[in-house]
């Protein structure tokens, strides 16, 4: 198929022409040669296109590029906006820091102008480097790649048509139309590790295995992502999803069926999207705690934890607040620990709480009017249930299959004869409510 109806599909099918696109544009033949076409499908649907440019300072050159892709921008009447970094102020990985400035540039104009998204002249040499330096990364394989054509950053969605077209495609497009464009240096320098790909790594695997290995990179990728993309369905077919609050995501896996690859992939692809960083051992770690049925295993980062309970996997920001406070008395628009209390004349006798409400941070309670306090609960508490025949606390944490990491993040509501009328995590409700004339709700809401 010709280079240009490839490229113009790509953007008819995937584009809505009545929302702004957004087009990050360096200077580079890449871009530019992107940048041309989406002038020729907007010369055809008018969609309303705004031209980003980032200027990194690395290079001398920099001000004559964004120059150049400033006038071009002007000359055809689409807004331009542009950032400049101070690449002095990158700490540890150049690269990913400068990525880190850019996107959120991105991601600052798409809120502005509401874009329904950027484009970017990523090709598929890009996606040949990716794919090999995720290999040498140990990548598992349903996540081998490399990059999509249609993905996603935080708001940001980013559209990249030119992944299935080879560089020197675009440079002999380039050369044939005598358009312009910026060769940025940086982009071979070895100092980088795509430069040292570049003029290094690639050059030596082609030689010596007798043959361009970009197209044999790529369709590896490919076939990965329809892997990745096939586990995904199975996994979502299941009915999986995540419950997410304050403290961080849940899912319940106990009754899924999933099999111990889609655990891997479930838990892999989760703890991706939550930022959580886990190593292959500690993924197999964590996909044989929820095989096993295993309870109150805890799996860390430097900052984020993976918890399993009993077939429940939650990606927490944080261990939640113990509740570490005095006993007081129960009353209306009061706060205790991490909680608002508030009491209400409106009743719902049909509330009953459990520990994923108090995950969710909002659980309500109907009781009948009178004086009653609020107090943690620890586990080894002796403090008695006033409505169960089995008094003892720990005995009910353990039948509704409390997580451990839940006590006592709550307080729970006493009676006046020191027993617990209501826990918040067990899932216990008050009998014979209808015996009594006047109720009240009690609604907790985490701050």
């Amino acid at each position: 198929m010709n280079l240009e109806k490839k490229v113009f599909e790509f953007l008819q099918k995937h584009l809505d022409v009545k929302k702004p696109v957004l087009i990050g544009v360096s200077g580079g033949p890449d871009s530019i040669f992107l940048l041309h076409q989406l002038l020729e499908f907007q010369k055809k649907t008018h969609i309303e296109v705004h031209v980003l440019h980032v200027n990194h300072g690395w290079r001398t050159e920099s001000e004559k590029e964004l120059e150049f892709v400033e006038k071009f921008a002007k000359n055809c009447n689409m807004p331009f906006h542009k950032a400049h970094f101070d690449p002095t102020t990158y700490r540890k990985n150049k690269e990913n820091e400068a990525r880190s400035e850019r996107f959120a540039f991105f991601c600052k104009i798409q809120n502005e102008v509401n874009a329904q998204g950027i484009l970017l002249g990523h090709h598929k040499n890009d996606r040949a480097e990716t794919t090999l330096k995720q290999i040498f990364e140990g990548v598992s394989l349903p996540f081998l790649y490399g990059t999509k054509d249609i993905s996603q950053y935080e708001n940001l969605r980013i559209f990249r048509p030119l992944l299935e077209v080879q560089k020197k495609e675009i440079l002999v497009n380039l050369h044939e139309k005598d358009i312009p464009y910026f060769v940025d240096d940086t982009n071979l320098d070895p100092k980088f590790l795509r430069g040292k790909m570049r003029t290094t790594l690639f050059p030596f695997l082609n030689e010596h295995f007798g043959k361009d290995i970009c197209d044999t990179l790529f369709f590896l990728s490919k076939e990965a992502e329809e892997i990745g993309e096939y586990i995904s369905r199975n996994v979502f077919e299941k009915n999986v999803r995540h419950e997410k609050s304050d403290w961080g995501w849940f899912s319940d896996l106990s009754h899924s069926n999933l099999d111990i690859v889609e655990m891997k992939y479930f838990l892999r692809k989760s703890a991706r999207e939550f930022g959580l960083l886990l190593s292959r051992e500690q993924i197999e770690r964590g996909a044989f705690f929820l095989f096993n049925n295993e309870s109150n295993k805890y799996i860390h980062d430097a900052k984020k934890i993976l918890y399993i309970d009993r077939g429940c996997v939650f990606f927490l920001h944080k261990n939640p607040h113990k509740i570490d406070q005095c006993q007081t008395i129960l009353k209306d628009n009061q706060y205790y620990g991490t909680w608002k209390v508030t009491i209400s004349e409106r009743v719902d006798k049909t509330l009953k709480n459990s520990w994923k409400d108090v995950f969710l941070g909002n659980v309500h309670v109907v009781l009948p009017k009178g004086e009653y306090y609020l107090s943690e609960v620890r586990l080894d508490s002796r403090k008695k249930i006033a409505h169960t025949k089995d008094c003892k606390l720990r005995r009910l944490l353990s039948d509704a299959k409390v997580p451990n990491i839940f006590v006592n993040t709550i307080p729970a509501i006493f009676n006046q004869d020191g027993l617990i009328v209501e826990d918040f995590l067990c899932g216990q409700k008050l009998q014979n409510q209808e015996s009594f004339d006047e109720l009240c709700c009690v609604l907790l809401q985490r701050i």
